[in-house]
């Protein structure tokens, strides 16, 4: 990639397979300038916690991490890891806007499984459980943490509901988010609309950046190969901060993944 490339037009000429990696690798590598030594991150739908244990690792032997997962299997790995670091806590608990118990879709690829069901993906649904669902919001331990450094969010097609469910704790702890989106389902199923989304982001006082233009410009609408958006507040003054390590981080990976291809 040269300096005059840009950059959504470097990511789109990648194949679908390798834009994954990118965001992948542009998350891993920022996932450690934005979660400070003593700090406190967010995990929510945590999977098997390979971003998990990136966070313990970037928050230190006196930072905190809390993981939300709803797979009772997948969480099970993750209960087994904080009984040896007393830096974690695990919720075995979907996160919405509403609280009980709901039917919970796993799929032949678990990272897909989710409150919905997405016909849309055509992966095979393995089975259907019922799991606990709560709000971000209604969590004890969350709601007496001073300051949350950094959250991620990766819930396959809860994204909105989620955040309606958690937007106190976003208000009051104005943490940095990684927000991994499904698009479709929030503007073609029927399930919400883009401006319901973006004018609920701009309620909340919140601003979306680009992975994918290396947070160089704010988030103004739906864009399918856009698969990640920080969240960030409005007035933030860690605002500029951010935006360097995102630009900085972003090309670096995106250099990283051509040489590995050229390799």
């Amino acid at each position: 990639m040269t300096e005059t490339t840009a950059p959504g037009l470097a990511l789109a000429r990648l194949p679908l397979a390798q834009r994954g990696r990118f965001f992948d690798e542009a998350i891993r590598r920022l996932i450690p300038r934005l979660c400070p030594p003593g700090g406190t991150a967010l995990d929510l739908g945590a999977g098997w916690g390979s971003y998990t244990r990136l966070m313990l690792d970037s928050v230190g032997p006196f930072g905190r991490v809390a993981a939300f997962e709803p797979n009772p299997e997948v969480a099970r790995g993750l209960q087994d890891l904080a009984l040896r670091d007393h830096r974690l806590r695990v919720f075995e608990q979907a996160l919405s806007n509403r609280t009980g118990r709901e039917s919970f879709y796993r799929l032949a690829e678990s990272g897909l499984s989710s409150l919905r069901e997405r016909r849309h993906l055509q992966v095979p649904v393995v089975d259907r459980i019922a799991v606990s669902v709560g709000q971000l919001d209604d969590c004890p331990l969350v709601a007496a943490l001073p300051a949350i450094d950094f959250m991620r969010v990766d819930v396959e097609g809860e994204e909105l509901p989620l955040l309606e469910g958690a937007r106190e704790t976003i208000r009051r702890t104005e943490p940095i988010i990684v927000l991994e989106l499904d698009w479709y389902h929030l503007f073609r199923s029927g399930a919400g609309d883009e401006h319901g989304f973006f004018g609920f982001l701009d309620g909340l006082g919140v601003c979306g950046y680009e992975v994918m233009d290396f947070g160089s410009n704010s988030v103004q609408g739906y864009r399918d190969d856009a698969w990640n958006i920080f969240l960030l507040p409005r007035r933030s003054r860690r605002k500029a901060f951010f935006q360097r390590q995102l630009t900085e981080t972003c090309r670096n990976a995106l250099l990283h993944l051509h040489h590995e291809i050229e390799l």
